[in-house]
């Protein structure tokens, strides 16, 4: 038994003073049934992140058509990384831009009085690209990858309760579905943060 050189694991110890017996950390977390509740860009990377841990994820959304909207956004270096973790280097590419650099500019006459360099120094100092991909785009890649993970996406499953003690949602047409764990990622106008705000 290797000593410690503190007292830090003296509340771990049983009865007899002995260490209790640990399980195989080689042997990996339990597999758990995860509910999502939202298909938007959290929604997904969220269940493709789990599924990739090795968790059982069924997305639920409640439009009927997947889709998003919005316009261009920034995805920097510290992010694609961790998409590209994931596996998502493959599926962004095709749409994603690699801007040369960021130029700030003065509102009244267009002079440049700042600028960041982002090819070749982003990808030397973070070993990742800067990237920019329209909303649209990166959502349809993340559903892409998301299929091929075999993750379900149950369309038109609009949730309406919550129950936190039993881990369940219920839908609109009253089904009820139970996981080990909800995860609620359906934006602002969620119906968890409204069942919240009501009960407190």
């Amino acid at each position: 038994m290797p000593t410690y050189p503190s007292n830090c694991l003296q509340f771990a110890k049983t009865l007899d003073g002995t260490l209790p017996t640990l399980p195989n950390p080689t042997s990996g977390p339990p597999a758990l049934n995860i509910l999502v509740v939202g298909a938007g860009l959290g929604g997904l990377v969220t269940a493709i992140a789990l599924t990739q841990a090795g968790h059982k994820v069924t997305i639920y959304e409640q439009t009927a058509v997947l889709g998003e909207v919005g316009a261009g956004i920034q995805i920097p270096s510290n992010s694609a990384r961790i998409l590209f973790k994931l596996g998502l280097e493959s599926y962004l590419k095709p749409y994603v831009t690699t801007p040369e650099s960021i130029s700030f500019r003065r509102w009244q006459n267009g002079k440049v009085i700042g600028k960041t360099r982002l090819i070749p120094d982003f990808i030397d100092n973070f070993h990742a690209p800067y990237y920019v991909i329209h909303r649209a785009d990166f959502h349809s890649a993340l559903c892409q990858k998301a299929e091929d993970m075999g993750i379900e996406i149950r369309l038109g499953a609009r949730v309406v309760d919550y129950d936190s003690v039993l881990g369940s949602i219920t839908l609109h047409d009253g089904t009820r579905h139970t996981g080990d764990l909800v995860v609620a990622v359906d934006g602002l106008s969620s119906t968890t943060m409204l069942l919240h705000n009501h009960a407190s």
